[in-house]
């Protein structure tokens, strides 16, 4: 069973490092704009203070995805010449990932723990620290994840080679499509028996924004059973 080359390795390499890029790109515009609507700015002007004021963060963040997408490469898009079989190549390769992200979500942890800590008992406390609470808790639930979580042979294999099919069996699509019907649902009551409640109570509006979710949720869902059962 042959692996992955380097070539393939490289372009999903920069997939990744496209997607990430872009994401930043759309959540530094949004910041930004934030920051102009809360200044009394109108709509128009705050999309041109948005833009204006993002290039020289998106410059930064650029050379930053840039590093990350090589580091990424380093880690486990370099090969194992060590290595006797693939199983043991893909074992290698996800051990240095499972390391290094261990690594930086433990450096993010501590990072945004001190940070917190010091804008709270400093009187310092912002909206952002909001933010730094979110993604504190995210980096605590990835940090135990990776501790514990010990992929399959065949996800290994899989790893090295590229070959999904030993994993992704009849047995799996079935278990993706139930966990996706899952999803729906629990979604859904979670916008009417948590956001409709937090709209109306806490911001004393009524909730058209989370009627509004619920709407796009089913039609995405809808349109995606039309497409499939056409193309199935």
């Amino acid at each position: 069973m042959s692996n992955i080359s380097r070539h393939e390795r490289i372009r999903q390499i920069l997939i990744i490092f496209l997607f990430e890029f872009l994401f930043g790109i759309i959540f530094t515009i949004a910041l930004q704009g934030m920051r102009a609507r809360q200044q009394s700015m109108s709509i128009t002007n705050s999309l041109l203070y948005a833009l204006h004021h993002s290039l020289a963060p998106l410059f930064g963040m650029f050379l930053g995805f840039a590093v990350m997408a090589i580091f990424i490469y380093l880690v486990i898009g370099r090969g194992n010449s060590s290595a006797k079989t693939s199983f043991e190549s893909g074992q290698n390769r996800w051990q240095r990932f499972r390391v290094s992200v261990i690594f930086f979500l433990l450096a993010a942890f501590l990072s945004l723990s001190g940070l917190m800590l010091y804008h709270k008992f400093s009187g310092q406390w912002h909206n952002v620290d909001l933010l730094y609470s979110f993604i504190w808790i995210a980096s605590v639930i990835l940090l135990i994840a990776f501790w514990w979580y010990s992929p399959g042979s065949e996800r290994l294999l899989a790893m090295e080679t590229g070959d999904g099919t030993r994993f992704n069996d009849e047995r799996m699509q079935d278990v993706q499509e139930k966990a996706a019907l899952t999803t729906i649902p629990v979604f859904l009551g979670f916008l009417v028996f948590i956001l409709v409640p937090f709209e109306a109570i806490v911001e004393g509006k009524w909730p058209l924004r989370t009627f509004f979710y619920a709407i796009v949720l089913l039609v995405i869902w809808a349109s995606a059973r039309i497409y499939w059962n056409r193309r199935l």
